[in-house]
Parts: C-alpha cells; structure tokens; sequence
C-alpha cells in the first residue's frame, strides 16, 4: 500500500511596544517571527507501475524562516475645526528563508518500511536554501476637511536583495480622495449615508530570487514532473552540479503596476442596507518573464523585463437588513466580481510558458489573450485549426469560410468541428493555439445570517461562473484503463496473420452523444463506427491511444470548471442563563458547530473544481493531476464568558 504523509509544524509570534512620548506623537514597534517545518515522506510498495516498479522512498524536508520588523511614528494635529491631519512615517524590515532537503531511495530490500536505509540505491540528495532581504521606508500623510472630505497621499521606498546594484531600490508614490457627500446634503429616507471616492496607486514587484545570477543545481527538472523524477548529473557514480538552464539577467527592473480605482459606498433606507461599487484598471509594466533563448547561448532562457499586461474590472456588493430586533434578525449578502486579463506586449516573442517546465497543457501569455490561458498542440478542427491547402491534413483545407466539397470539409460547418479521417479517428493538429482559458467569467458569493433570541445561524455561497480546468487525471486513468467510463472496453486481444492486433465489440461513432468525444463532426470518416478500447485510450501496444493521455491532446480533457459551493454552515447558542454563573462561574457560554465545504455543484468531472496543480506556488492555473481536493472540515467551538 502507498503512503503519503505530511507532517507539518509551526511556530509564530509577535513583540509590540508603544511610546506615546507628546500627546500627539505616538511610535509603535512590532518584531514578528514565524518558523514552519514540513516533514514529507512518500513510499511506494514494490510491483509499482512505472517509473517505480521495484519501489521508491521519496522523504523531504521544507523549513520557513520569516522575521519581520515594523517600526512606525505617527503624528496628529488639528489645524482648525474644519480641518486635522496626521502623517506617518516608517521602516519595514523583512527577511525570509526557505530551505528544501529531499532525497529519493529507489528498490525497496523490504516491502516495510518506507525508509531511505531500506533502498539498494538512491539519488543525489537535494539541499536547496533561498534567502530575501526586504528594506522599505515609507510616509503618509492625510487630511480630513470639514468632516467630509479625506485626501491621503503616501510614498514608499522598497528595495530588495533579489535585484542589482543598479536596481536595488524604487520609489512608488499612491493617493486618495473621498467625499462623504451625505454630510452635504444630509441624510434621506432613501439615501442615508454616501461616499464618493477615487483613489490611484503604484506598487512594485520583486523577482525570483538569484535570477540575476547563473547558478549551478545538483538536479535538473525534466518536464516539470515531481516525485523524484529528475536527472542528476553524476560521472562515475558521483554526483556534482549542473549549470542552470536559466541564464543570469544582466540587469533587472521592478514590474511596476500603476492602478486607478474608482467607486461609491451607499447606506440605504436608514442603513437597512448598504451598496458598494468599485471600478479598477490597473496596468503592470515591465513584467518579468523567463523568456527563450536560442539554444546556441547554451542556456533556454533568460528572465527579462519583456510584458505589459492590464486588469480591468469590477466588484460589486449588496447587504440586505431586513428584519432587525433585540429578539429576531436576518441579513443577507450579495458580491459579484468581475476580473478582465490582457497580454498588452510581450517585447518581441510571440508566446512565453508561464512555468516552462509544465507539461502538457501549458499556460502561456500570448499577445492579446488574458493571461494565462492553455496554448498547446489540440484535435484538428475547423475554424480553429489553420486553413489552407494540406495545412494540417493532406489533401484538405480546414477552411470555415469555403464552398463545402470533399476537399473542403469545413466549409459552412459549426466553428469547432472535428475533421474525421478515413480511419473513424480524429486527427493531430500540427500548430499550437489557444485550446482553453482557466480565468472565470464572474465570481460571487451569497452571505446569510439568523438570530432567534440566543440561536445564530449563517451560511455561505461561494460561486464561480466559467474558467476551465485540464482534467489531466481522468486522461491519466483513461490510459491506464482504470477510469470508470473505461469499464465497458472493446476486446483487443485477437491478433491478424501479421500480428497486428484487432479490436472488436464497444462499437461507437465519434461525435455522437454517446461517444468518448461528443460534438459535430466533419470529413470522410464522418459518422464510421469505431471500437472504443485499448486502441483509444492507451496506444502504446495497439491502436493510436488518441483518446488517452499519451497519444492524444489535453484539449479533450479541457472542462467547465465553474462550481457553485456550500462554503460554510455555522449554529450556535449563547447560554447566560442564572444557573451559567452559578454552576460553571462563567456569565455566559457559546456553543458553535460549524462545517465547512460540505457540498459542491459542478459539471466538473473531477473530484474539485477548486484545485490548481502546484497551488499557489506556480503561475499556471486550472490543471488537475491527482490533485487533492479541498478538505471537507466539521468544527466544534466552546467559549467561555467571565
């Protein structure tokens, strides 16, 4: 049996001090630390599949270091009755150390137990550290003129270790204005309080550290598989060090984000409810990204300062109060957002992976698109796939827009049918495109909460609306054979006079509803019936394993990874009963269950929707390979009153 274990420690804490020296000077002083240690081990028994077939120990270590210091001064005075301010002046001083230790121990001597000193032989350790200073300094000043207007106008110095010299520190400047307009006009029945505000800010981004630095590496990932699938550079049996893929930076900016925001804040029907609105555009300049080199420099690719990507969107709330008293009350809660990516530039190359070492579907940006979105090799298809002449299959042209014969199959089809070979198969595109986009349309949640004397009750929504997900587990189990809707399988077992095997039974036309690959077709092996068995799903030893993982395209597994969640339920009750205190001691006590992620709606055909492949370590998003799903959690709280 496998095992999978984490074990996960964590220590944190604060020391604050405040001096009020005057009595408009106050200094506020705050030393934080925070240590993490993650203690991983994974064994797999012998009489694996591949590629740990005679057993593997893989056993790692992640430990987090994080200091922080924040010392702060902030002045107050009164200029008059119609106007006061304050400013603010501080230093912030953060540094963070991440180090990583793993080592892989391959054919277990025993089936038990999944240690390192019971495998015949293991790789070159990993012993990988990362360290980062941070230093800013920053001054805010803001002004509140007759009880309805605030200005804030701020500015920051940041600098970081993981620059150049010539770079090390950025100033980023930001300001607001507010109008409480309400205070002008005074309050309505209709309209009881009102804010108008706007605000436009500059924030800056680190990158990565030591990508201003060639570095040498004692393993070398392939194609961004895990599990101690990786090329250790050894001579003789003993292990060294590799030169890193990625070349140094000559010299490195940060990226830059220069937003505006805009929106208001409305108090309804004597603060029966409340309305907000915000607008926001914000533009990111000199975006760093790892973009190709060609391969005579000796490396694949060099982090530059190359994009300029933009948001734009909305966030929009409503919160309902209909029914408050001392005994009894409901409210409810209503957000809706809306987030809109672009790829403005990309400073030359057509398209750059967002984490190069991914495999199949890749997230890339590309000129145009929203950022992120899967730009891999799919199905021939018309209107999407190129037109012209043999420019995907010999003797066809894919072209959506031409007089429909047989040499033009596409012409006056649906935009995304499949061309059908002569075989009853689909076939290979031969250029890489778009094939999916993991941002959602929309998302919002649905907040309620009740009170019935001393029982609470709350619940919450959450919902995504749109955003695909690569279902890579599924095209994983349909190679192997293990995935349910492979169950009912054609027979494979039979062989012709020249040892080619043949596939009889589980007779299916693709396109139909009832096929592995629903949906309008096109071409001369349109509507030809096909047996849907080995031949489809794996290929390596009969057939084109075109509907599986490996011989097919991640574009069949691109799914709707929209979801509607029941997020949270919460019930609680406050005792404060006479016989609380006279019992107990206390003078009330709350009882709370709550539960979380107790139930998801999707069409998703995986286990979560919810899930990302490298969570939120990587860029990519919307890839599901054997990924966990969210952890459904019941809560039991007791408070006591004195």
């Amino acid at each position: 049996m496998n095992e999978n274990t984490s074990q996960v420690g964590r220590v944190f804490g604060n020391v604050t001090a405040e001096l009020v020296p005057v009595d408009w000077l106050k200094v506020n002083y705050t030393l934080g630390a925070d240590y993490a240690n993650d203690e991983r081990l994974e064994g797999l028994p012998q009489m694996s599949t591949a590629p740990a077939p005679a057993g593997r120990v893989t056993e790692g270590k992640l430990i987090n270091y994080q200091i922080d210091h924040n010392l702060t001064a902030t002045a107050t005075h009164t200029f008059s009755s119609d106007l006061s301010g304050t400013l603010t002046l501080g230093q912030n001083l953060n540094t963070r150390n991440v180090r990583q230790l793993a080592n892989v121990g391959r054919t277990l001597i025993a089936p038990v137990p999944f240690k390192l000193s019971n495998t015949v032989t293991r790789d070159v350790p990993i012993d990988a550290e990362t360290v980062v200073h941070d230093a800013s300094y920053f001054g805010q000043a803001t002004f509140d003129m007759y009880n309805q207007v605030f200005v804030t106008a701020a500015v920051r110095n940041d600098g970081s270790s993981t620059f150049d010299q010539n770079h090390l520190r950025s100033w980023f400047p930001k300001g607001s204005v507010a109008w409480e307009f309400t205070k002008k006009i005074g309050e309505r029945p209709i309209l009881s309080y009102g804010k108008l505000r706007a605000s436009y800010g500059e924030a800056g981004q680190e990158p990565d550290p030591y990508l201003m630095s060639t570095v040498f590496s004692g393993i070398t990932p392939i194609g961004g598989y895990t599990q101690g699938m990786g090329a250790n550079p050894v001579q003789s049996g003993f292990g060294g060090l590799a030169s890193s893929i990625v070349k140094g930076a000559n010299t490195l900016r940060p990226e830059r984000t220069k937003e505006f925001e805009t929106g208001f804040d409305l108090g309804l029907f004597r603060d029966k409810a409340d309305l907000n609105f915000t607008y926001y555009n914000a533009k990111t300049y000199d975006v760093i990204l790892l973009t190709p080199l060609a391969p005579s420099t000796g490396y694949e690719r060099e982090a530059k300062n190359s994009a300029t990507f933009r948001n734009r969107g909305y966030e929009l709330s409503l919160n309902v109060r209909p029914i408050q008293t001392s005994e009894l009350g409901w409210d409810v809660g209503f957000q809706w957002a809306q987030n809109r990516s672009l790829v403005v530039d990309l400073g030359g190359p057509k398209f750059v992976y967002l984490d190069p070492n991914f495999t199949s579907p890749r997230a890339a940006v590309i000129a145009g698109q929203e950022v992120g979105v899967f730009y891999d090799v799919g199905l021939a298809r018309c209107g999407l796939s190129p037109a012209g002449m043999d420019a995907v299959v010999a003797g066809y042209d894919l072209d959506i827009h031409a007089a429909n014969d047989a040499a033009h199959p596409c012409g006056g089809a649906p935009q995304g049918a499949y061309f059908i070979d002569t075989n009853g198969e689909p076939v290979l595109d031969n250029t890489q495109r778009v094939i999916g986009n993991p941002n959602p349309r929309w998302t919002g949640s649905v907040r309620s909460s009740f009170h019935y004397r001393k029982l609470q009750v709350s619940g919450l929504l959450d919902i995504k609306h749109g955003g695909q997900i690569a279902n890579g587990t599924k095209a994983a189990l349909y190679s192997y054979g293990t995935h349910k809707d492979t169950e009912v399988r054609a027979d494979c077992s039979a062989f012709d006079i020249n040892g080619n095997s043949i596939c009889t039974g589980n007779m299916h036309v693709i396109g139909a509803a009832d096929s592995p690959l629903p949906g309008p077709v096109v071409g001369p092996g349109a509507g030809t019936p096909i047996p849907i068995g080995q031949n489809w799903y794996e290929g390596a030893a009969v057939g084109s394993g075109i509907g599986g993982l490996f011989g097919g395209t991640s574009e069949q597994f691109i799914e709707d990874g929209g979801f509607v969640k029941l997020r949270e339920i919460t019930v609680g009750y406050t005792f404060d009963e006479p016989w609380v205190q006279r019992t107990l001691g206390f003078s009330s006590v709350e009882v709370r269950v709550s539960g979380r992620n107790l139930h998801t709606w999707t069409n998703y055909t995986g286990y979560d929707p919810e899930t990302n492949l490298g969570g939120s370590v990587t860029a990519t998003r919307g890839r599901d390979y054997f990924n966990m799903p969210q952890t459904r959690s019941f809560v039991f709280s007791l408070t006591l009153n004195h």
